[in-house]
């Protein structure tokens, strides 16, 4: 097969994968998802699934790799300006994000709206993964960037 890349922008703020929860009912332990991680994979996954089939896409199986650019909207502090010439004290570009949320949460939600969206059956298929998080550039909304491809040979 030829390579191939698949790009696609989710446009609202990335969130990480939470833990599932147990709740107890009847005297019976329950698990379920949390609502945030529910909303957050139910809407990716239809963005997706419309952006996928709208290119006339299938579903794919292995092995594939993907790129995801988590940009997180910046804090309070990181927007602080200058009173001397209100430039921003830590730029106008995006910056790394070394804090919580974890990258490896993102990757799981990520792959499991894609899953959800049947871009391919189970997220097994992902060799090859990277993951960077950033706060926003100054005027940049936050969003989800993802490359899908089949991935290169050993």
């Amino acid at each position: 097969d030829l390579p191939w890349a698949w790009h696609h922008t989710i446009n609202q703020a990335p969130m990480g994968k939470q833990r599932p929860r147990a709740a107890s009912i009847g005297g019976h332990a329950r698990m379920f998802t949390p609502t945030a991680t529910r909303q957050w994979e139910h809407f990716a996954a239809g963005d997706l699934r419309a952006a996928w089939l709208l290119e006339g896409r299938d579903q794919v199986d292995g092995p594939l790799a993907l790129d995801v650019v988590a940009v997180f909207p910046r804090t309070t502090a990181l927007l602080t300006q200058s009173k001397r010439d209100d430039r921003y004290k830590f730029g106008t570009g995006r910056l790394w994000m070394p804090v919580r949320v974890d990258a490896d949460n993102i990757a799981k939600i990520v792959c499991d709206a894609m899953q959800n969206a049947a871009i391919f059956a189970n997220d097994c298929v992902i060799v090859d993964l990277t993951v960077r998080k950033f706060y926003a550039a100054i005027g940049e909304a936050p969003h989800v960037a993802i490359v899908l491809a089949s991935a290169a040979a050993p």
